[in-house]
């Protein structure tokens, strides 16, 4: 991943299923999102056109000193973006049952959205879009049975998955986007 953010005030290298559930959430109230791991700000920005408050956190201070010299230029309220260096294999955010909205964008770790999940308040949404199966990406990716336990007892708004065709293994891999909410 690129270390430099590029200026990007229309979003085209957004991502496309993100941006699809932002224009589809017409009258639900945001306040606060949590972008993890952020990287360079690629979607932290589309992010925080939707939301009073976006935090992203990454490990990478690099990424993190770019988002904060980057958000001049996207015209919004000073306060409306924070960054923060977490690691997430060890911990999460000591705040983030206060969240409406967690995106985990190109990023899989199954224990990761396991302690996610327990830790979100109802009503949470979860938006989680995996590395596609490209090169050798599929062996980090879950196949789809374990997706369907990750989640069973979330509500699920959107799913789209892709098996991995170059899995050698006898169950396939899989890349997904999905869209859920903890159950009030």
């Amino acid at each position: 991943m690129r270390s430099t953010h590029v200026y990007d005030p229309t979003f085209l290298n957004s991502s496309g299923a993100l941006k699809q559930v932002l224009s589809n959430s017409q009258g639900i109230h945001f306040e606060r999102c949590l972008d993890m791991p952020c990287g360079n700000g690629r979607n932290i920005f589309l992010l925080a056109t939707h939301f009073k408050k976006t935090v992203g956190v990454d490990i990478n201070d690099k990424y993190l000193n770019e988002i904060t010299r980057m958000a001049p230029n996207y015209h919004l309220a000073p306060t409306s973006i924070s960054t923060k260096k977490i690691d997430l294999i060890n911990e999460l955010p000591e705040d983030i049952d206060l969240f409406d909205f967690i995106s985990i964008i190109h990023y899989y770790d199954h224990t990761l959205i396991t302690r996610v999940i327990k830790k979100i308040k109802n009503g949470t949404f979860l938006f989680v879009e995996t590395p596609g199966c490209a090169g050798g990406n599929y062996r980090g990716l879950p196949f789809e049975e374990e997706v369907n336990d990750l989640f069973k007892d979330l509500e699920i708004l959107m799913f789209k998955s892709r098996p991995c065709a170059s899995s050698e293994l006898p169950h396939k891999n899989i890349s997904f986007k999905i869209l859920v909410r903890k159950s009030l």
